[in-house]
Protein backbone atom coordinates (compact mmCIF):
# COMPACT_ATOMS: atom_id res chain seq x y z
CA UNK A 1 0.00 0.00 0.00
CA UNK A 2 3.00 2.45 0.76
CA UNK A 3 4.52 1.94 -2.61
CA UNK A 4 1.10 3.01 -4.25
CA UNK A 5 1.38 6.41 -1.83
CA UNK A 6 4.75 7.09 -3.22
CA UNK A 7 6.56 4.79 -0.51
CA UNK A 8 10.18 4.02 -0.38
CA UNK A 9 10.20 0.06 -1.89
CA UNK A 10 12.61 -0.80 0.86
CA UNK A 11 9.35 -0.44 3.18
CA UNK A 12 12.01 0.48 6.29
CA UNK A 13 10.02 3.60 7.23
CA UNK A 14 7.92 3.05 10.36
CA UNK A 15 6.39 6.24 10.90
CA UNK A 16 7.05 8.97 8.24
CA UNK A 17 7.74 12.16 8.81
CA UNK A 18 4.65 14.42 7.52
CA UNK A 19 4.36 17.73 5.26
CA UNK A 20 1.03 19.89 4.31
CA UNK A 21 -1.09 18.83 1.49
CA UNK A 22 -0.22 20.64 -1.76
CA UNK A 23 -1.64 20.65 -5.38
CA UNK A 24 2.15 20.34 -6.65
CA UNK A 25 2.66 16.65 -5.05
CA UNK A 26 0.11 15.37 -7.48
CA UNK A 27 -0.36 14.77 -11.15
CA UNK A 28 -3.88 15.51 -11.04
CA UNK A 29 -5.62 19.01 -10.74
CA UNK A 30 -7.86 19.20 -7.59
CA UNK A 31 -10.87 21.36 -7.17
CA UNK A 32 -11.11 23.65 -4.54
CA UNK A 33 -13.28 21.76 -2.72
CA UNK A 34 -11.35 18.43 -3.34
CA UNK A 35 -8.42 20.35 -2.03
CA UNK A 36 -10.09 21.32 0.97
CA UNK A 37 -11.47 17.70 1.90
CA UNK A 38 -7.96 16.55 1.47
CA UNK A 39 -6.76 19.03 4.31
CA UNK A 40 -10.22 17.51 6.35
CA UNK A 41 -8.81 14.27 5.39
CA UNK A 42 -5.23 14.48 6.63
CA UNK A 43 -5.49 17.29 8.61
CA UNK A 44 -1.71 17.23 10.23
CA UNK A 45 -0.61 16.15 6.14
CA UNK A 46 0.86 13.40 4.29
CA UNK A 47 3.92 11.54 4.15
CA UNK A 48 7.20 13.14 3.02
CA UNK A 49 8.68 10.52 1.53
CA UNK A 50 11.64 11.83 0.93
CA UNK A 51 13.04 12.07 4.00
CA UNK A 52 13.95 9.29 6.62
CA UNK A 53 11.29 8.27 9.15
CA UNK A 54 11.05 9.51 12.45
CA UNK A 55 14.15 8.33 14.44
CA UNK A 56 14.60 6.04 11.41
CA UNK A 57 19.18 5.98 11.40
CA UNK A 58 21.17 5.69 8.88
CA UNK A 59 22.81 1.80 8.77
CA UNK A 60 26.63 2.23 9.78
CA UNK A 61 27.43 -1.25 8.33
CA UNK A 62 25.95 -4.42 7.24
CA UNK A 63 26.66 -8.30 7.23
CA UNK A 64 25.61 -8.30 3.49
CA UNK A 65 28.09 -9.47 1.03
CA UNK A 66 28.13 -9.52 -2.80
CA UNK A 67 30.62 -9.86 -5.83
CA UNK A 68 30.70 -6.44 -7.64
CA UNK A 69 31.35 -6.40 -11.24
CA UNK A 70 35.01 -7.43 -10.78
CA UNK A 71 34.80 -10.10 -9.10
CA UNK A 72 35.75 -9.04 -5.51
CA UNK A 73 33.76 -8.94 -2.65
CA UNK A 74 32.12 -5.39 -1.89
CA UNK A 75 29.21 -4.51 1.16
CA UNK A 76 26.17 -3.33 0.47
CA UNK A 77 26.34 0.38 -0.02
CA UNK A 78 29.96 0.20 -0.15
CA UNK A 79 32.99 0.44 -2.72
CA UNK A 80 34.80 -3.22 -3.83
CA UNK A 81 37.87 -3.95 -0.49
CA UNK A 82 39.37 -6.60 -2.13
CA UNK A 83 39.02 -10.45 -2.50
Amino acid sequence: MRIQAGGPVAGDVLKCQLKPVTTTNYTVTFTPAELVRLNMIFLQGVCDWTKPGIGQLLIADTWLRYFDPSGAWARMGHTSFGN
